[in-house]
């Protein structure tokens, strides 16, 4: 690290408060520009080639994707949702180095670098991080593993994405208590609250994943927030009406979402979002040739 690096961690991240849909405050800690660069190497030139992760964990791994995720759960009759409680802030530095020195191919010095590098001043994961939900699946690795041999011995699915256990087949809820002695026993708590058994409306990471489907999809009520979300969009810019980069980023993710979950209606939302998008564009340049007038 550069000697001109501040070695005092609370100054290696920016806090940011986002609002959660269940209520309460989830905060995204971003870290500094030196930082995020330190990180992208530690990722692509250290963990990419070294650590090939299980078939249960879809987030944050590439090439997989939620929708991917979900899909495998859509035939099966009943799905149960397990939440791990404060998931990024229980993976530790000392839990990163352990996990990072099960490969033999990473010596101690390196292992515990990357786990200063990739924690925040509480020695703990933060959620932002350009690391952090790869290591958080390095350090899973055991309990994924183990448990998707009980669900297997059960005759259940199993997926973790991030903090979301999914499991499912014809009587999933079997499966609560061992499993949560198993998340324990890995240094994990499961937020009881949100443990989920779904028999009837049935919404695995977002998506409507209900039997009769040949896939999973946006659910209903998203769908309609979508398209409304479209319609508003293009009507204002037709109006000549700002919309914030905030909003259009949204919007656009949500396109991209849908298209990711191959909605029924996909082609739709992205033959208007391009509408939006060229609008949106010609607008943007339109004021910053404005601004350029009057600067001038």
């Amino acid at each position: 690290m550069n000697d001109t690096v501040s070695t005092d961690k609370s100054t290696w991240y920016k806090k940011h408060n986002i609002p959660k849909k269940s209520g309460g405050i989830r905060v995204i800690e971003e870290p500094a520009e030196w930082l995020k660069d330190v990180q992208r190497t530690i990722y692509t030139d250290i963990l990419l080639p070294r650590f090939k992760l299980n078939e249960f964990a879809y987030g944050g791994v590439k090439k997989r994707n939620i929708a991917q995720a979900a899909n495998l759960h859509v035939n099966n009759k009943i799905k149960l949702r397990i939440d791990i409680k404060d998931f990024f802030p229980s993976v530790t530095e000392s839990m990163i180095t352990s996990a990072l020195l099960r490969n033999a191919s990473i010596l101690p010095d390196v292992a515990e670098y990357i786990g200063r590098m990739c924690t925040n001043e509480a020695g703990v994961l933060p959620q932002g991080g350009v690391t952090s939900t790869c290591l958080a699946n390095i350090v899973c690795r055991r309990m994924h593993r183990a448990l998707s041999l009980v669900a297997s011995r059960m005759g259940l699915a199993f997926t973790a994405y991030v903090d979301d256990l999914i499991f499912s087949g014809d009587d999933p809820a079997a499966i609560i208590n061992i499993a949560t002695r198993i998340i324990n026993s890995y240094g994990f708590q499961v937020k009881e609250s949100k443990t989920v058994v779904m028999r009837s409306k049935q919404e695995v990471l977002g998506l409507c994943a209900t039997p009769d489907l040949d896939h999973s999809r946006l659910p209903k009520y998203k769908r309609y927030r979508l398209k409304a979300g479209l319609h508003n969009m293009e009507k204002s810019l037709l109006a000549g009406e700002s919309v914030s980069r905030k909003s259009f980023n949204k919007l656009m993710g949500w396109v991209a979402f849908a298209h990711m979950a191959g909605d029924q209606k996909s082609s739709m939302f992205a033959a208007q979002a391009q509408r939006i998008r060229e609008l949106y564009n010609s607008r943007t340049e339109t004021q910053n040739d404005q601004r350029g007038d009057s600067a001038g």
